[in-house]
């Protein structure tokens, strides 16, 4: 199997054979009914349909970003870093945390992407609610996004509905 990057298989009767090398060191992440692919590639988000190459999603300025997932109406939701982030803490796991890299600030936000827009999700909280946003990590066909981030400096999922 390749090592890194998205490849086309096609299934047969028999066992899959690879038809294309698409594009390499791709890290996809989610694929709607479209066949639409987000991921990432190169330290930043991206989108990839069967038409075009990969998109670099915009993000906030910082030096990463990540696509986690899609649905069929195309919005994607993930997270960008904004200017001043520390992506030694964002991609070191929480296995590699010290005390030392936990004092630090994280810089990443949970964002949505749409028609090649970024919205920072942070955003449609309510200042002062406690809550911080880190990472979306899914969203369906309602709109309805769920993902990691902090409620008074604690870890904690979230769910956003649209109104």
């Amino acid at each position: 199997f390749p090592r890194s990057g998205i490849y086309v298989w096609k299934l047969t009767d028999g066992p899959a054979s690879e038809t294309s090398h698409v594009i390499p060191e791709l890290v996809g992440g989610d694929i709607n009914d479209k066949g639409t692919v987000v991921g990432y590639w190169n330290g930043k988000g991206f989108f990839k349909d069967s038409i075009t190459n990969p998109v670099v999603l915009p993000d906030f300025g910082g030096e990463a970003s990540w696509a986690n997932a899609i649905n069929n109406h195309g919005q994607i939701v993930g997270w960008a870093q904004t200017p001043g982030g520390d992506p030694i803490k964002n991609f070191v796991g929480i296995e590699g945390l010290t005390p030392e890299l936990l004092m630090r600030p994280i810089y990443q936000h949970a964002c949505l992407w749409e028609n090649n827009n970024i919205c920072d999700l942070n955003n449609l909280v309510p200042e002062g609610s406690g809550w911080e946003l880190v990472v979306a990590t899914g969203i369906n066909d309602q709109g309805h996004i769920i993902g990691e981030g902090k409620f008074n400096n604690e870890s904690a999922a979230f769910l956003l509905s649209p109104k």
